[in-house]
C-alpha cells in the first residue's frame, strides 16, 4: 500500500469525535517531525485512529521511529451506547 491508500484506511477508523481524523494533519505533521530513533507514545487510543495518523506522520519522514499505543480503555455503559450510536458497533459493558 502507498501513503496514500494508508491515509484512506486510517480515516475508517472510528473516533469518538475529536479523535484522530479531527486532528490528523496536526498529528501526522508531529510525528513526520520525530527524529530518528526515536519513539512516541500514544495513550487512550480507543480504536487506534490516533495511532494511524501517528504511524502514517512517522513513515512519511523515512527515519525509524517506534510508536508505542497504550489503552486500559474498559466499555463502561456510557461507552457501550456511544459506540452503538456513532459506530453501530455492539459492545459488551467491561468488553476491551
Amino acid at each position: 500500500m502507498n501513503l496514500e491508500q494508508l491515509r484512506r484506511h486510517a480515516d475508517l477508523i472510528p473516533d469518538l469525535g475529536c479523535g484522530g481524523k479531527t486532528v490528523r494533519k496536526e498529528l501526522t505533521l508531529a510525528a513526520s517531525e520525530v527524529k530518528h530513533d526515536r519513539v512516541i507514545i500514544d495513550i487512550a487510543p480507543y480504536l487506534g485512529s490516533t495511532t494511524a495518523y501517528i504511524g502514517l506522520g512517522a513513515n512519511t519522514s523515512k527515519h525509524i521511529v517506534t510508536v508505542h499505543s497504550y489503552d486500559l480503555w474498559e466499555a463502561s455503559r456510557d461507552y457501550v451506547k456511544k459506540a452503538l450510536k456513532y459506530h453501530r458497533m455492539t459492545l459488551e459493558t467491561g468488553e476491551d
